[in-house]
């Protein structure tokens, strides 16, 4: 699915979906507006057999809290629904939480979180942990995984709420 929102219902949380990219010191570049988040582009589509789709968003920004800025508080069965387009027709994938990690940003498991050969899942990406005044920056990271409830994908397309 190309998509263009995302619902957490366990946290309350909706934000529209951009594409996103990758600085160059290979960092991924959410939106800067907090309200918002981003598909990795370069990665799999939420839904997809095979690799990690990778939907980031700030935890805070300019005293704003950030959409995803609570995943940390998921817990494993907790649903992410995403919806999207797929084949020219509207589509709501449902996932269903099944971990969540935090990560110190100095020792994070890039090729693990990246993986594009296994089988198809979602993670959700923002900052957490202690925050670094000097820098700016939080000093973690925050992933919450999820898999494809298989009522959700692999059948006929279900339409999105509107």
């Amino acid at each position: 699915v190309s998509p263009y929102s995302i619902d957490v219902p366990a946290i309350e949380a909706q934000a529209p979906i951009l594409e996103i990219g990758t600085t160059a010191d290979r960092e991924l570049e959410p939106p800067q507006d907090p309200t918002e988040v981003g598909w990795w582009k370069y990665g799999a589509k939420p839904g997809a057999a095979v690799g990690t789709a990778i939907i980031a968003g700030h935890i805070n920004y300019n005293g704003v809290a950030g959409a995803l800025g609570e995943i940390g508080r998921l817990n494993p069965g907790d649903k992410i629904i995403v919806h999207g387009m797929r084949g020219g027709k509207q589509a709501t994938l449902t996932f269903t939480v099944t971990g969540v990690q935090t990560y110190s940003k100095k020792k994070l498991p890039w090729a693990q979180i990246f993986d594009q050969q296994v089988a198809g899942r979602l993670a959700l990406v923002t900052c957490g942990g202690p925050f670094d005044a000097s820098t700016g920056n939080y000093l973690d990271n925050i992933i919450t995984y999820g898999v494809l409830d298989n009522s959700s994908g692999g059948g006929p397309i279900t339409p999105a709420h509107s």
